[in-house]
């Protein structure tokens, strides 16, 4: 019968030296992506990712509903007039009613 547990072999020295610099790699992205991170966060505020949100989100409902305000607002759980002043503060063309 095999023990339920493995016996552990000691680690070889290369091993050992492929483990720390597999660990030290790691560690220098996740510092890169730290530095990413933060200067994300610096250069835009949340008023602009809302805002940048906003825009995508719009664009994508009116793609799925061919261009149809209505039902595009209801995909988006907004009113067709809140749609419609969106879409004119972010520059969206306009059309004509639906």
């Amino acid at each position: 019968m095999e023990p339920i547990i493995p016996s552990l072999k000691p680690e070889s020295k290369k091993d050992r030296e492929q483990r720390i610099a597999e660990q030290d790699a790691l560690w220098e992205i996740c510092g890169q992506l730290a530095e990413i991170s933060s200067t994300r966060i610096n250069e835009t505020s949340l008023h602009t990712e809302v805002e940048m949100l906003e825009r995508e989100r719009i664009s994508e409902a009116l793609a799925r509903t061919e261009g149809n305000q209505s039902r595009a607002a209801k995909l988006l759980k907004i009113g067709r007039t809140n749609l419609i002043a969106k879409m004119k503060k972010y520059g969206f063309p306009s059309t004509s009613c639906q």
